[in-house]
């Protein structure tokens, strides 16, 4: 069977999933990658532990294969007798119930052998059901083996995008200074606004304890409501794309959706908001960059609360109608 070319994979993505562009764009490169270098294909299964089951008549590399569970970012076939699922992140954690979704869907495969790979920029512990590998590994192995000019490239694309990342840098050591003051700060942001969210969503939101565990697992420092298997949050984050600091409000709608994508986008128009939509969820939400209060003099943390509260009084004349939607 003839393969699909890189440029073709590339296209598919054009205005696609905005969010995690560059997670889409990473995934088909290196798809395309282990379809085309043996070298390159031996030593990444090498990497995820499975080098006895690779039969290289046998082997096939899928990306975004859909299941009623989800959708993996990549799906090899190393033989007939086994599958493996590889999910990728780049600045993201791991969504809600991501991985469990992935090993149900290993479960119900009619092969010997299966195995779930975590592909990540950081560290995260996930126990032992499956394999955490990192970016700066791949870097590694794509160093050590002789490359085509594509792979140069990749390598090239990893190492600018910050992929290397294993040791401490100055940045790091310069965040230790500063990292209380800045957590303080951002809780007065939310204390301030939450209690706002709080009586037009009916329920709290979570705690103080765990936003530092939302800042670790989902790359955010705020609160979060889940509404059934959609959510609402409000907080401060690194932008997608160019990784700017901003704060936001955000539903995130589980993906199917009850409603269209068109009655989606219309109650996002109706807020004000901005739409975007990955895999698992469409995304409604505010945005406003921090680095923009700096720029016209105004107080970031003021015109933080203003922008929430703004924000909230908007979704309160918009009587519940968010509720049709979660």
């Amino acid at each position: 069977m003839m393969k699909t070319s890189l440029f073709n994979r590339l296209y598919t993505y054009r205005e696609r999933e905005g969010k995690n562009a560059k997670e889409n764009f990473l995934i088909e490169l290196l798809a395309y990658a282990l379809e085309i270098n043996e070298e390159f294909r031996v030593g990444f299964i090498g990497l995820i532990g499975q080098l006895k089951s690779y039969i290289p008549e046998e082997f096939l590399v899928s990306t975004q294969v859909v299941y009623k569970q989800g959708r993996p970012d990549l799906e090899l076939h190393l033989s007939n007798d086994c599958h493996v699922l590889i999910e990728c992140k780049v600045e993201s954690g791991e969504g809600e119930g991501q991985l469990d979704s992935y090993h149900r869907i290993l479960g119900e495969k009619k092969v010997k052998h299966v195995q779930l790979v975590f592909l990540t920029k950081y560290y995260e512990d996930k126990g032992n059901r499956l394999i955490h590998i990192r970016w700066y590994q791949v870097i590694d192995l794509l160093k050590n083996i002789d490359r085509s000019e594509l792979l140069n490239e990749l390598l090239k694309y990893l190492i600018e995008e910050g992929m290397e990342t294993k040791d401490f840098n100055l940045n790091d050591l310069n965040a230790l200074s500063t990292i209380h003051q800045t957590i303080s700060k951002m809780d007065e942001v939310l204390d301030q606004t939450g209690g706002g969210f709080t009586k037009e969503f009916g329920a709290k939101f979570k705690q103080k304890a765990s936003r530092a565990t939302a800042l670790r697992a989902e790359r955010f420092y705020g609160d979060k409501k889940y509404l059934g298997d959609s959510y609402f949050v409000i907080g401060f984050r690194a932008r997608w794309g160019d990784n700017l600091p901003e704060v936001f409000a955000e539903f995130g709608l589980r993906k199917p959706s009850k409603k269209s994508v068109d009655e989606i986008k219309a109650f996002c128009n109706d807020l004000k908001c901005e739409y975007n939509e990955n895999k698992n969820h469409h995304f409604v939400g505010r945005y406003q960059s921090l680095l923009f209060d700096i720029k016209e003099d105004k107080g970031i943390l003021n015109s933080s609360i203003l922008f929430l509260n703004s924000f909230l009084e908007d979704l309160k004349a918009s009587q519940n109608q968010w509720k049709d939607f979660v």
